[in-house]
Order: structure tokens, then C-alpha cells, then sequence
């Protein structure tokens, strides 16, 4: 939204490029029939950490009311395909047999995570391309939900809570600098964790596995004002397109929030806000940057 409102202020994010993804909600599942299904086909079932299968590990999880990232369901998707072709639809990027994702978080509710395989990128300024990948996406969501009731035990009562109205369009990861803000993060400082900024309003690590410093790296203040734009702060990838996880988002836009407050307080404009006021609040906080 923050994009949108400083494309509508004249002065829009030069980079366009989105992925898009869903996750729409699902509730009433039940997990001990889904595990047990699990352990009588341990091949339907693909360990993220590339580890045997391990059901007893999976229900242990569960009574500690811990959450699972459940990848694979390849068979009860070819079953779904003989069937009726349409099931093709479904299932995440990569070649055929083609997995599917299901993340479970507690008292029998969960998530699918939904992506299309064959190019879920899209651009915000074709609204035809656009509205085609979002259309698509739609399908997508319900066949998913129908194949897991009719194929995988343990959703047989299972029903979508909602169908999330606004599917994902994330700005794509991007090690290229935006020239979007007053400061441009760069790839080296994620790589090395950087120098210190006076300004810092943050500490963050980004997608695992693209080789950022271990300790993270900070964000200064200067990330999120936008060039020659005043009374709006920006967040997320228009900050820095590395920016990615709810975590992390969450603490960009605590920062961005508590530095709206003081400007509100002090009565002077955004860029021009004493940043150890907004750096003081947000260790009042429990903020850590």
C-alpha cells in the first residue's frame, strides 16, 4: 500500500516486477488421521531438512503445540490427475511429480501454500497479466482445498476459512539497488553485516540461504523516506528488496510506526525527525537494531 501511495503521490517504485503466491486458510483438519496416514506412506511426505520421515517426531510436535511445514502428497496428486486433469493445476514449482504444501499451525487449522509452477511472475503496471495470474491463482486455491478433501485422509471435514481477498504480490528479491530512498541498502552489506549506521532503526536477515552475515544487517532511518517525497515512510522491499518474512517486515514497520508517532508528537516533518527519539522509544520497546 505504501508503494501504491507514493505511485499515486507522482512517484512510483521503478521496479515492477512481482511474484505472486497464496496461502488461503483451512480449519477442521485433523492431524493425528493425517499423521498416521503419513506414517503408513512415509514417501508422501518430504522432510525439509532432507531427514527420514519420522511420524513419532510429527506427533510429538503437535502435543507441544509446535507448527509443521508438511511437503510432498505426490501420490494423492497423481491419483487427484487420473482422475480429473484439472488437479495438473496444482502443486508447487518444480518438475513433475510435483509436490504439494501444506503448513499446519495448531487446533486443526493450517494453511496451503499455493504458487504457479509454470511462472508466477507478473508486473503491477500490465493490470491484463495481472488479473489473468490472479484469476489463475483463484482456481488454483480451490482445487488444492477440493484434492486435500477427496485425497489426502485427515481433511475429509476440512473447510476454507477464507480465501485472503488480496493474494500476495511481492515485489521481487532484487540484489540491484532501487535508488527508491534517501539511502540504498547493498548486497555487501548484507553479506558482511556492513558499518554501523547512527541511523539505525533495525536489525534484519532476510531469505535464508543467500549468504548474509550471521548477525543480520542494519537498516538506517534513511531506508524509509522515499527521494523527493515528503509525509510518507515506505517498508518492506520498497526499502530494500531483500527485506522478506513476516519478522522481519513487522519490524520495519514498528520502526516506520514509531517514527510517524514522533513526528506527530513533535510536530516537524518525517525527514527531519531527531532519530535518536525514534531510536530511544523503539528500545523502550524491546526493539532491537
Amino acid at each position: 500500500p505504501h508503494a501504491g501511495v507514493a505511485a499515486l503521490a507522482g512517484k512510483p517504485f521503478p521496479h515492477p516486477e512481482v511474484y505472486t503466491g497464496t496461502h488461503p486458510r483451512v480449519a477442521n483438519v485433523d492431524i493425528h488421521r493425517l499423521i498416521a496416514y503419513l506414517r503408513a506412506n512415509p514417501d508422501e511426505w518430504q522432510d525439509p531438512l532432507a531427514l527420514a520421515p519420522d511420524a513419532d517426531g510429527l506427533a510429538a510436535l503437535v502435543e507441544r503445540g509446535m507448527s509443521l511445514r508438511l511437503t510432498g502428497f505426490r501420490a494423492a496428486r497423481q491419483r487427484a490427475i487420473a482422475a480429473d486433469p484439472a488437479y495438473a493445476l496444482t502443486g508447487r514449482v518444480g518438475e513433475e511429480p510435483r509436490p504439494l504444501l501444506f503448513f499446519y499451525d495448531r487446533d486443526g487449522c493450517g494453511t496451503y501454500w499455493i504458487a504457479r509452477a509454470e511462472g508466477r511472475d507478473t508486473r503491477l503496471d500490465d493490470p491484463l497479466h495481472l488479473s489473468q495470474t490472479l484469476a489463475d491463482l483463484r482456481r488454483r486455491q480451490w482445487l488444492t482445498h477440493k484434492l486435500f478433501r477427496e485425497y489426502v485422509p485427515g481433511f475429509e471435514r476440512a473447510h476454507l476459512v477464507d480465501m485472503h481477498p488480496h493474494i500476495a504480490r511481492a515485489l521481487k528479491i532484487q540484489k540491484q539497488s532501487a535508488g527508491f530512498t534517501e539511502y540504498d541498502m547493498t548486497w555487501d552489506e548484507v553479506v558482511t553485516g556492513g558499518s554501523p549506521h547512527a541511523d539505525a532503526v533495525a536489525r534484519l536477515l532476510g531469505h535464508p540461504g543467500y549468504g548474509q552475515a550471521a548477525d543480520g544487517w542494519q537498516l538506517p532511518y534513511r531506508a524509509l523516506i522515499p527521494k523527493g517525497l515528503d509525509g510518507l515512510l515506505v517498508i518492506g522491499k520498497p526499502a530494500f528488496r531483500f527485506i522478506h518474512y513476516q519478522g522481519t517486515v513487522a519490524a520495519v514497520g514498528h520502526a516506520a510506526g514509531v517514527a510517524a508517532a514522533v513526528a506527530a508528537q513533535t510536530g516537524g516533518p518525517l525527514r527531519q525527525v531527531v532519530v535518536g527519539i525514534i531510536q530511544d522509544e523503539l528500545r523502550r520497546q524491546g526493539a532491537a537494531f
